[in-house]
């Protein structure tokens, strides 16, 4: 006894068998096609489904147990590398959907019946940025959906619904409702702060008319940034005056007076200068910064700082009396130079206003088609900072005139130069409301798609300045439907196609037509054609067979074809033969994997059988069943035969075919993805059906 298993495939004509060489799929389509015969658009075996409305996070994932929620449906997904078909409801997110690799999306779906319309509208929302893929690898497709991001928190903040960086696997939107939510107003510059005043310089003390004790210089004037010059000390007697010390700058003080009868007065310290004023800002002409974060307004410049001033000089010390017939004296002290202004410091420049931005592709390859897409009003651009003052400088010390016809008197400080002022920073740039913004080395394709855009952000106002111009203002953002590197084109996805190998068997006294079906590993976008042709073998066109060479051609998103060819009247012959199939030449992006199979043709032995037919048994158990069964044929020696299996509906849900010896032959049933209800097998040998049996499957 042979013990055979056999999987799902497509339909095909009663008594002739594919040997399923070629990976079957059925990905959901907008035509809402079920091209596997499972009853629904798409694969029941390779999708995890998920409802809001009628699932549970404790179920499967099946289409009768379905999970509740998109976070639980993901993992499972990722785990099983199945993609996810969701019902109609409204999920809700609270951190953006991490794209798995390989993983789509598919909307459109009823809760209850999971048949697909357009009516069953699938809703994610609830973060700024909903669907988030970085580094993906594999080809992903999201389609029937609705996504509609929030708006974002904090100044500057753009809102992405869709957010595809560094993928080399091709994302393909298909038939969406994409909505951004609000760009933030960009925060304004911090104001530029004002300089530090400089301190008078201090006054030089007096002298004396007759003693030893010369007046002091009077101390610098304090600064942060460039104190004053000392004064200089008086002279004592035959001394001369000190000269005062030189400024910030390095010029010298004033010098001291001569001694003599009477000594004389110390110079005067120079003032210092004022410092340069800064410069206002003008306008960022870069729209968008964007960085690893995101994009939103270019930020205004920063105003640049004016310069300290240059702080006054010491004054020059009194010269001492020195005579024969009177007595000697000290000189006055100098006068303490002013301590400088400090700068004032530059104001900031506003930042950017944050933006709309439905797609955000960076480095990526996005296929768009058919889309709704939606953006909200941008954020407008911060103002920029005010200027900051310069600091006053410091008023120079006075020098002392005690007795000063006498001894010298001191001079007096420089004032200290007043701080420069500074620019004011550039308003910041408003953010832009872009339905799709492709940067770096983004290739994206467009086709059938309508843009609704909010309005773009307006420029921050410039800030203020002392006796300086104010900063320019920012440039508006801008609204467009698509920024970057785009073709409005029809995008390829590549996918691999295969050709089946066909048993068939020949009727007794006339033609029998047959389908040789090619597959296509993954749906295109764009049309797919390939030439098919044959090769002889022992069966011999025109003799055992007909088949005229042509081209397929798979229409977009079709994954499935055929094509025709007839098979001759047995005429007596009792020999097995066979032919090659070959596909060449495929355009559209796809590629040939599986380009040859094998068609068998079988001799029509129903005298053989028809004589044998009360002989022959057929059973099956358990039964009822529930998810699996064991089919036994027994009595029949015939090396070709065939069980196929049918749904409710008729349709051609498993077929299993052998050409083994022997008049025993065992089938074991995998019926752990069948539905519960009433099920039609029949046998199928050398071109007749030889039983009908009913099997009854239970819930599993």
């Amino acid at each position: 006894m042979r013990k055979i298993y056999f999987s799902l495939l497509l339909i095909f004509a009663a008594s002739s068998s594919l040997a399923q060489n070629c990976p079957l799929t059925d990905k959901p389509d907008i035509n809402f096609l079920d091209e596997n015969g499972d009853g629904i658009d798409g694969d029941t075996n390779n999708a995890v489904f998920v409802s809001d409305l009628t699932g549970n996070d404790a179920n499967p994932g099946t289409k009768s147990a379905p999970l509740k929620s998109l976070t639980m449906a993901m993992a499972k997904a990722n785990a099983v590398s199945k993609d996810i078909y969701m019902a109609a409801g409204t999920y809700t997110i609270y951190a953006p959907l991490i794209m798995f690799d390989g993983i789509g999306f598919y909307g459109y779906f009823s809760s209850t019946t999971w048949n697909r319309n357009k009516f069953n509208k699938v809703i994610i929302q609830g973060t700024s940025n909903v669907i988030y893929a970085k580094g993906n690898t594999k080809n992903s497709t999201l389609q029937g959906l609705e996504i509609i991001a929030s708006n974002p928190t904090g100044p500057g903040s753009s809102s992405y619904a869709v957010w595809v960086d560094s993928c080399t696997g091709t994302f393909l939107f298909i038939d969406n409702i994409i909505r951004a939510g609000k760009g933030n107003a960009g925060a304004n510059g911090a104001n530029g702060v004002g300089g530090a005043a400089g301190g008078n310089g201090g006054n030089g003390t007096s002298g004396m008319c007759n003693g030893n004790t010369a007046g002091a210089g009077g101390a610098a004037g304090f600064s942060s940034c460039a104190p004053g010059g000392k004064g200089g000390n008086g002279g004592v007697y035959t001394q001369n005056g000190f000269s005062g010390s030189a400024n910030s700058a390095g010029t010298p003080g004033g010098g001291g007076g001569l001694s003599g009868d009477p000594g004389k007065a110390g110079n005067n310290g120079s003032n210092g200068t004022n410092g340069s004023s800064g410069v206002s800002a003008s306008s960022n002409n870069v729209i968008h910064e964007i960085t690893a974060s995101g994009v939103k307004g270019g930020k205004g410049f920063d105003g640049t700082d004016g310069s300290n001033g240059i702080s006054g000089c010491g004054g020059g010390g009194g010269g001492g009396q020195h005579c024969t017939l009177c007595n000697d004296g000290s000189g006055n002290g100098g006068g303490g130079g002013g301590g400088a202004g400090c700068k004032g410091f530059g104001g900031k420049g506003g930042n950017g206003g944050g933006s709309s931005i439905a797609f955000f592709v960076r480095d990526s390859r996005v296929y768009l088609e058919n889309n709704k897409v939606f953006t909200q009003t941008a954020g407008d651009g911060g103002g920029g900072g005010n200027g900051g003052k310069g600091g006053d400088g410091g008023v120079g010390g006075s020098g002392a005139v005690n007795c000063i016809s006498e001894v010298g008197a001191g001079g007096n400080g420089g004032d200290g130069g007043n701080g420069g002022d500074a620019g004011a920073g550039s308003g910041g740039n408003g953010g832009s409301s872009i339905g799709v913004m492709a940067i770096g080395s983004a290739d994206v394709y467009h086709s059938g798609n309508t843009f609704t855009l909010g309005a773009s952000g307006m420029g921050g106002v410039g800030g203020t300045a002392n006796n300086l111009p104010s900063g320019a203002l920012g440039y508006n953002g801008v609204a467009k439907n698509i920024e970057g590197n785009s073709t409005n084109a029809v995008a390829s996805v590549q996918g691999e196609l295969c050709v089946e190998d066909l048993t068939i068997v020949r009727y007794k006294n006339s033609m029998r037509s047959g389908l040789i079906t090619v597959t296509l590993s993954e749906p295109n976008p764009k049309e797919v054609r390939v030439n098919y042709s044959f090769t002889n073998g022992t069966a011999v066109d025109g003799s055992d067979f007909v088949l005229t060479p042509g081209q397929l051609s798979f229409l977009p998103y079709n994954t499935v074809q055929s094509f025709p060819f007839q098979v001759t009247a047995d005429m007596g012959d009792t020999t097995k033969r066979q032919f090659t199939i070959n596909l060449s030449n495929a355009t559209g992006g796809s590629v040939i994997g599986r380009g040859a199979s094998t068609i068998t043709i079988w001799p029509y032995a129903g005298a053989s059988i028809n004589s044998a037919l009360s002989n022959v048994s057929v059973s099956h158990y358990p039964n009822p069943v529930s998810s699996s069964a064991t089919i036994l044929v027994k009595g029949i020696n015939s090396d070709a035969l065939t069980i196929n299996v049918y749904n409710q509906i008729s349709q051609l849900v498993a077929v299993l075919h052998t050409e083994s010896a022997g008049d025993e032959k065992e089938f074991t049933l995998n019926a752990t993805d069948f539905n519960e209800g009433v099920y039609v097998y029949e046998v199928i040998a050398e071109g007749q059906t030889i039983a009908k049996k009913k099997m009854v499957l239970m819930p599993h």
